[in-house]
């Protein structure tokens, strides 16, 4: 009796969901690009576009915990599709980045700057929501 092979789909389950490690290989990519947020000096933009099911999510979250490992840096992961139904989406924005720098431990030498950024965000946040 012939053997029957067994054919097996990747599932839409981003890396680091449900223990999924990085099935696509991107970890070489997330990682140079990581490295290219936190050491060019000056504002940068970087897009990951694709089709649906290619890897985007999965790609962010390797980006992500290269630049969670950076004593000096911190990654900000905010899903705006939770927020679609509000009125200025810069409070759950700001809410957001400021709770991520109040988590991490950062150097001496940054502490008060993290602070200052929180403080700065949280006048924004307190405008618009007073405002709203």
């Amino acid at each position: 009796m012939a053997k029957t092979k067994r054919y097996a789909l990747l599932g839409d389950v981003p890396v680091r969901e449900s223990k999924r490690g990085d099935l696509l290989k991107f970890s070489s990519y997330a990682r140079v690009l990581a490295r290219a947020t936190i050491e060019t000096e000056e504002s940068i933009t970087i897009g990951v576009f694709g089709e649906w099911g290619t890897g985007k999510t999965s790609l962010m979250r390797l980006i992500k915990e290269e630049v969670d490992n950076e004593k000096t840096a911190a990654a900000v992961w905010f899903n705006a599709w939770q927020y679609e139904k509000e009125e200025h989406l810069i409070v759950p924005l700001t809410a957001t980045i400021n709770k991520e720098l109040a988590q991490k431990t950062w150097p001496d030498k940054l502490v008060n700057g993290a602070k200052s950024i929180g403080d700065a965000l949280r006048a924004i946040a307190y405008g618009f929501s007073i405002k709203g």
